[in-house]
């Protein structure tokens, strides 16, 4: 890129000297400006917002990530970082100037321990999540969080927006999934905390300012995660309901009757129903007879109370139409 084919953005700053230096640093792996292979990255998830940027970086471990930090401070580049760029409102898409990095750290993709024992994951930040349920599950575990992006969702994303997925009721958002943390700040110092302890009264928990900051505060690099005993039973009911206050008192009744075990509790209005139907031929409602809302609820167990979840849920979904709360189910 010549200095007059320069977006007027980058007017006062270095662009190629800038370059020369991140990819000096970086490698031929780690910086990229093909259009091609930068292109896609460019466009949020559901293709309405599109920028531009300088360049991509994809930097193989924290220190270089650290070292690359401090050289945009000292070029005055903003950064953009970018987990899976699944998200839904534009948050890891750069701006149209086209004077940002964007920053992938989908290089950093190591499983780096698992202990069974503690029931605990160290992570690196591109870490695609559906990859970390595999290999928790080869251990008889799981990480408990799920959502529909899982196939390119990474954890640093997950972390970054403090993400909730389905079995929130149950096992809280990433705030409460994360156990320790690594993180890049803004002058390239690396906050180190990833090995938990259990009763810290050491002041400020400086992780819990990084979780959900989207990338504002430090980038997140690595993770110590809670893992959970892996589902041995699992039972879902779908629910006809009258009203949004009526679900409320069916949540509260599923608390009531299994505790724990209710792990996830989506309420869906009739005409969302209805728009999904419409777009996708062929499929039906999985209810006869027209309800205003729709409940669809989930119960797990480990193999310790397996065998009797599936009496429990019978039990449960007897009680609420005996109390008025189901219409369907």
């Amino acid at each position: 890129m010549t200095a007059s084919a320069l977006p007027d953005s980058l007017a006062a700053l270095d662009a190629p000297a800038f370059l020369g230096e991140a990819a000096a640093l970086l490698g031929p792996r780690g910086l990229t400006s093909d259009p091609d292979l930068v292109g896609p990255w460019l466009t949020d998830w559901r293709g309405r917002y599109t920028g531009r940027a300088l360049a991509m970086a994809s930097p193989a471990d924290s220190a270089e990530l650290a070292a690359l930090v401090r050289l945009c401070a000292q070029y005055g580049v903003p950064i953009v970082p970018q987990g899976g760029n699944s998200g839904m409102c534009g948050g890891a898409t750069p701006d149209e100037s086209g004077s940002a990095l964007l920053l992938s750290l989908r290089r950093m993709d190591a499983i780096r321990t698992i202990d069974p024992a503690a029931r605990q994951a160290t992570c690196e930040a591109g870490v695609i999540l559906e990859h970390l349920h595999h290999a928790a599950a080869d251990r008889d575990l799981r990480f408990p969080l799920s959502l529909g992006g899982k196939g390119s969702a990474t954890v640093g994303g997950l972390i970054s927006t403090n993400a909730g997925g389905t079995q929130v009721l149950r096992h809280g958002s990433m705030r409460a999934l994360v156990l320790g943390l690594e993180a890049v700040l803004a002058d390239g110092t690396v906050y180190s905390a990833l090995t938990p302890l259990k009763k810290d009264n050491r002041g400020f928990d400086l992780k819990q300012l990084l979780i959900g900051s989207e990338g504002t505060l430090g980038i997140v690099t690595a993770a110590t995660l809670r893992l959970v005993p892996a589902v041995a039973e699992r039972v879902v009911v779908w629910a006809g309901v009258p009203s949004l206050q009526v679900a409320r008192a069916l949540l509260l009744h599923c608390e009531e009757r299994v505790g724990e075990a209710l792990e996830g509790f989506e309420v869906i209005p009739a005409a969302s129903l209805a728009a999904v139907l419409a777009y996708l031929p062929g499929a039906r409602s999985p209810l006869t007879g027209d309800h205003a809302w729709h409940v669809l609820l989930e119960v797990g167990a480990d193999s310790s109370a397996a065998d009797s979840l599936r009496a429990r849920a019978e039990a449960l979904v007897a009680g609420a139409f005996e109390a008025g709360l189901i219409e369907d189910a």
